[in-house]
Order: structure tokens, then sequence, then C-alpha cells
């Protein structure tokens, strides 16, 4: 987004920069109480710039700029800086995904878990609704969710494009389920022995071949 020749400049603008966490301050005790998040901040802290804080700038109103308040740029970098700006925010809001300003928060304090929904395409056109009631694991995957039949969509926006409809292909195998034994294989209930009979394969072999097989 930033030209080669502003990226200093920009790092240098405060409201911009990434602060190191101070675990003598209790507003960063959330960051600090996490190893892998305090050693993300201390990564970055004075080497990277903030990219929410331009997005939230940039949207609360749209004829703000990114640089704003930032004097020492020139005319070409401004211009340069005010194209990339839609593209910044775009490419932000497709990888990721805001919640609503009316939507409650998926956190459930009084059960310590979370429950959220979501939607992915059924291959007919339409959306298969997947709910999480309980989530207060720390991976989410597929066992996480149950599929609500009761729902069909969660509102899917209009100018979002759903895969266009596959065809289903089924097959169907029959068989009959047959028990099956051999010698020598482990007894079917916990707790027994083998059913105690010798293999046939190793009944001819001599005194001298045993150690060989073993």
């Amino acid at each position: 987004m930033l030209p080669a020749s502003a990226r200093e400049k920009f790092k240098a603008y405060e409201p911009y920069q990434i602060t190191k966490p101070d675990p003598t301050n209790k507003a960063d005790a959330a960051i600090c109480a996490h190893p892998e998040a305090w050693q993300q901040f201390q990564a970055v802290a004075g080497r990277a710039i903030d990219g929410i804080k331009i997005y939230l700038h940039l949207k609360k109103n749209l004829s703000h700029s990114a640089f704003d308040s930032i004097t020492s740029l020139t005319d070409p970098e401004k211009k340069e800086i005010d194209n990339q700006g839609p593209k910044f925010m775009a490419w932000f809001e497709k990888l990721y995904l805001q919640p609503e300003v009316n939507q409650t928060d998926a956190w459930q304090p009084e059960r310590l878990e979370y429950q959220f929904n979501c939607a992915v395409p059924n291959g007919e056109g339409g959306e298969k609704v997947l709910s999480a009631e309980e989530y207060y694991q720390r991976r989410l995957d597929w066992y996480s969710f149950d599929w609500d039949k009761s729902r069909s969509s969660l509102g899917t926006s209009d100018q979002e494009i759903l895969p266009k409809p596959v065809e289903k292909k089924y097959t169907t195998q029959s068989f009959i389920p047959t028990p099956v034994r051999f010698n020598g294989m482990p007894d079917t209930r916990w707790w027994a022995f083998e059913d105690g009979r010798p293999i046939s394969e190793i009944s001819s072999l001599g005194p001298q071949s045993w150690q060989s097989y073993y």
C-alpha cells in the first residue's frame, strides 16, 4: 500500500505505531499473560505499522486519508496512498469478516464458552447453516458444529455470488457382514487369550530354524 519512500514516515507517526506491552501496566496484562502474543508484539513494535488503526481511520469517514496529520509527505506520495486506500480496505474486509455493529458478541460469560453460527454453500445454490452451541475448546474443528436444519440461510448478502449448483452423485454398495476367524487371531473378548491353536506356516520349522524365525 505505502510507497517505499513513505514507510519510515508512517512508522514515525505515533498514532500508527505498535508499542511494546508493559508487564507492569495493568492495561497490558491480557497481552503479557499470553507468551506467544507478547512475543509477537515485541517482534513488530517499532518495526511495523498497526494496520487496523489505518483501517479504522479510513472506515470512520470516507473523506479521511491514511496520511492525515503526516505533514512530511510529498504530493506524489499522498496521491499514491490515496489510490491504495480503497484497495487496502477491500483487502482487509475480504480477509477479516467483521460483524455488524448491532450484532452481539459470541462470548457467553455466564457459561464461559462461545455460541455462534456460520454458513457454507450446499452445492445447490443455497446455504447450509452450521451451529456451535457450546464451543469452549482451543481448536475449532468440524465436530464443533451441528447442522441446523431449522434454517436454510443466515441472510447472505445480495452482492455475494454463491457457487453454482453441482450434480450430486450417489454410489450404493451392497454387502453381507460375515465374521472372520483365522489361526492365531486375538480373542474377540477382552482379557482373554488367543485360541491356542498353532499357526500351520511355522509347524514345519526345525530346531535350527527357530532362531532365524524370531
